[in-house]
């Protein structure tokens, strides 16, 4: 209820206007609905980017027309959603009372209630993925029926950002390290991978004869990865060449993504040198939803509440990253063996910090791994308050 609450209000509050890939979500999905084509016009077709957040858009525009108060009560249900999964997650894992406080943590968390109004892959991919674990994890009599659900949540993710992809192997990892049940582990990840083969394969036939090349969902993935794997990289976003724009989008990604692997092989310690950096950098703020916002906060606010709403955000956010980096150090306290390394909190965030670590890095890019560091930051506080009920 403080989740919803202050959601809408900030959703009453705050307009919805586009910019920057915002705009771009609105262009596609609006593309969808009045020419069945997905790209910047109705003659150009792509696949550059994953279509999964245009197409949810394109669903609500389908429905409502071209207004955005649908997309902010679909995040607005969404962002209610990851809270339920996260404390249902955390109650399997911990305890009732951790569940509660990891909840709370994520019902107040600025951004999370500034994002309602942004149009923007990260909250469905944060719900998807995380649904995922949580019901690979359910030890119950309906594993088949587990196991292909969990492949419907992947693939969805996966459509929204393929990154997702790799996750069946994560969760394995997870889970053998958990109960050692290899064997289980397997079938569930074969059946998995079925279900998202078949899931898939429609929408990388449409790619492949787009471009006459194999293409599985995005084309976007090799020139991300030139980003933040160039001589003149600093890590974060980039512009893509000038010389590429005579290139259809399969030849660019196929000649980015060389160029990459040429400079990761001649510069090694580099690569591992920005590597760390990166996920220093995807780690070092949180203010991202107020720059989505900009528009939307100076018509209603003033420009005057850009900046105290950066610090509002930013300083949230260093409270519970220092809190989940304690939370850790207190889980190893209480099992202090190599299987803390395969915490599943531990293990998701690790995975999601490490993508971005090799190919670019943006704070909006920890977003996935919110719900994780909730919960480890609400185990250092339960820590805290029961270290204060012994005391007393």
């Amino acid at each position: 209820m403080i989740a919803i609450l202050l959601r809408g209000i900030w959703a009453v509050l705050i307009p919805v206007i586009p910019l920057s890939d915002s705009s771009a979500y609105d262009v596609f999905a609006w593309n969808i609905v009045q020419h069945g084509t997905y790209g910047w016009t109705a003659e150009e077709p792509g696949s550059y980017w994953p279509v999964g957040t245009s197409a949810i858009y394109a669903f609500l525009f389908s429905i409502f027309g071209h207004v955005y108060w649908p997309i902010t009560f679909f995040n607005i249900a969404v962002g209610v959603g990851t809270i339920a999964v996260t404390m249902q997650l955390s109650k399997t894992l911990f305890d009732i009372p951790t569940s509660v406080l990891a909840g709370l943590i994520l019902a107040i968390w600025p951004s999370q209630i500034l994002y309602v109004t942004v149009l923007a892959s990260e909250l469905p991919f944060t719900l998807l993925s995380l649904s995922a674990l949580l019901v690979w994890l359910k030890n119950d009599q309906q594993r088949i029926l587990n196991t292909l659900f969990v492949g419907l949540l992947i693939t969805a993710a996966s459509y929204i950002r393929p990154l997702a992809l790799l996750l069946p192997f994560v969760f394995v990892i997870i889970e053998i390290a958990r109960n050692r049940q290899w064997q289980k582990q397997v079938k569930m990840l074969i059946t998995t991978m079925l279900v998202m083969v078949v899931l898939i394969t429609p929408w990388s036939i449409r790619n492949t004869n787009l471009w006459g090349n194999f293409v599985l969902i995005s084309t976007n993935g090799p020139p991300v990865f030139w980003m933040g794997n160039n001589p003149d990289s600093d890590g974060s976003y980039m512009k893509l060449p000038e010389w590429t724009d005579t290139l259809n989008e399969y030849e660019r990604a196929e000649q980015l993504g060389e160029l990459s692997r040429e400079y990761i092989m001649d510069e090694p310690l580099a690569f591992v040198t920005r590597s760390i950096i990166k996920v220093a950098k995807v780690h070092s703020a949180e203010t991202i939803a107020v720059h989505w916002n900009e528009k939307g906060i100076e018509k209603v606010l003033g420009q005057s509440a850009l900046f105290p709403l950066k610090i509002i955000t930013q300083s949230y956010w260093m409270l519970i990253l220092i809190t989940a980096l304690a939370g850790i150090v207190i889980l190893f306290y209480r099992n202090p063996s190599l299987r803390f390394l395969f915490h599943p909190e531990f293990i998701m965030w690790g995975y999601f910090a490490a993508v971005h670590g090799i190919i670019v890095s943006q704070d909006r890019y920890h977003f996935p791994s919110v719900p994780y560091i909730a919960m480890l930051s609400a185990v250092a506080f339960m820590f805290l308050i029961e270290k204060n009920k012994t005391l007393k």
